[in-house]
């Protein structure tokens, strides 16, 4: 976790926007919470694949930023 890939990650969800792999991998659950709140960021929801309004087709959690934007990471568990 302070590693400068580990950094720029954080700096990442910061921003907002989605991410889809950590290293290559998709994240845990775990450390997906981490970043979010590395970041400052709030999480809103955790869920599984949904259809509309904003269809995803992996389990994920949104997020919003400090700044009130909004994102999301893909995780491997729910």
């Amino acid at each position: 976790t302070g590693t400068k890939v580990w950094k720029d990650l954080v700096a990442t969800v910061g921003r907002g926007g989605t991410l889809e792999n950590l290293e290559g991998k998709i994240p845990s659950k775990s450390d997906a919470i981490k970043l979010i709140l590395e970041s400052k960021g709030v999480i809103n929801r955790i869920e599984g694949p949904h259809e509309a309004p904003n269809p995803h087709n992996y389990n994920h959690i949104n997020y919003t930023t400090s700044d009130g934007k909004k994102g999301t990471i893909r995780i491997e568990d729910l």
